[in-house]
C-alpha cells in the first residue's frame, strides 16, 4: 500500500508566512524542520531559509531566490516559476499554528505508515525471531517515532 499524507496547501501557506512574515520563523522553527515538509521544493525552500536565518540575513522573496541559485538548487527544481506562485497565495498569520500543525501531523502520519510498513516486513520475513522479538522489534519503532 503506497499512499502518502500531505498537504500541499499548509506547506505553502508555511512557506508563505515566512516568506512574507520573517518573523514567523521564531514560531515555526521550533515546530518544524525541511524533513517535516513533503513536496521536494518545499523541503529545499524550507532549508534555504534556514541558512539565511543562521548566517542573520533577511528573509525574503529575491534573499532565497539568490540562495538558491548559489547552492545550485535552481538546477533541480523550476524554483523561480514555483517561487512566484507562491506571491498568489494569501495566508492569515493568524493561522499559522494550524498551518504547522498540518503540516506536523501529516509527517507523523506518513512515519506512522513506514513503522506499519517495517512491522508488516517483519512479520512477513519471521525467521528465527521469536513472537516476542517481533512484538520488542514493533514496539521500538513505534516507540523511536513518539520520540519525534
Amino acid at each position: 500500500m503506497s499512499f502518502k499524507q500531505f498537504s500541499l496547501e499548509a506547506e505553502q501557506a508555511v512557506l508563505c508566512c515566512l516568506l512574507f512574515n520573517p518573523s514567523s520563523w521564531a514560531f515555526i522553527s521550533i515546530k518544524l524542520s525541511e524533513q517535516f515538509f513533503f513536496v521536494k521544493q518545499h523541503k529545499i525552500i524550507y532549508k534555504v531559509i534556514k541558512s539565511l536565518k543562521k548566517d542573520g540575513k533577511e528573509v525574503d522573496l529575491i534573499m532565497v531566490f539568490e540562495s538558491l541559485k548559489e547552492h545550485n538548487y535552481l538546477e533541480c527544481i523550476n524554483v523561480v516559476l514555483y517561487l512566484s506562485s507562491l506571491v498568489q497565495y494569501s495566508v492569515n498569520l493568524l493561522n499559522i499554528n494550524i498551518y504547522v500543525n498540518i503540516v506536523y501531523e501529516k509527517y507523523l502520519l506518513r512515519c506512522l505508515q513506514l513503522v506499519g510498513e517495517y512491522i508488516s516486513d517483519l512479520v512477513l520475513r519471521k525467521n528465527k525471531e521469536t513472537l516476542f522479538d517481533l512484538l520488542i522489534e514493533s514496539e521500538k519503532k513505534l516507540l523511536s517515532l513518539s520520540a519525534s
